[in-house]
């Protein structure tokens, strides 16, 4: 066996501890990195793939959309902490609905009344949206569960794709 000068043979601890600096010169990037990308999900955006048939046929199942949840303010878990806008009729909004996550299209914000189908009206409260679905017979919606909290909801929905399975 024969020794280089130096007493090295080149793979020994000078190379182990490149490697080590490396890594640990790469751990703050990927770390910052990987908060950022938790806070734009969380406060920001997210992506979500639509498992029902009620939004359809503008959201078809299987489809692909972008949640944008800075669209009417900042929220936190338990509501909007700053609002600078209202959902608008027409848009299609998520919004949280016992326990779950439901993709919708505002019909009316609050306060507003709206007709029935045979006769009288329904009152939509102030603070509240009622959402309802594109296909209407295939949607468990407001007509259903009634006038959901603006706080609710978590933002505007944009389809990304044309996507969709039947």
């Amino acid at each position: 066996m024969t020794v280089a000068k130096g007493g090295s043979s080149g793979s020994g601890p000078a190379r182990g501890d490149h490697a080590r600096a490396e890594r640990s010169r790469l751990v703050g990037p990927a770390l910052a990195a990987l908060l950022v990308a938790v806070l734009v999900k969380t406060f920001a955006l997210d992506f979500s793939v639509v498992e029902g048939v009620s939004m359809a046929p503008a959201f078809p199942r299987g489809s692909v959309v972008v949640i944008w949840k800075l669209a009417y303010g900042f929220r936190s878990a338990s509501g909007y902490l700053v609002r600078w806008a209202e959902p608008e009729p027409g848009q299609a909004v998520s919004a949280f609905h016992e326990g779950g996550r439901v993709l919708k299209r505002v019909a009316a914000t609050g306060p507003a009344s709206l007709g029935r189908a045979g006769g009288g009206s329904l009152a939509v409260p102030a603070g509240t949206v009622f959402l309802v679905g594109d296909a209407a017979d295939r949607s468990n919606d407001s007509r259903d569960y009634g006038p959901v909290p603006v706080a609710s909801v978590e933002g505007r929905v944009f389809r990304l794709g044309p996507g969709g399975r039947k």
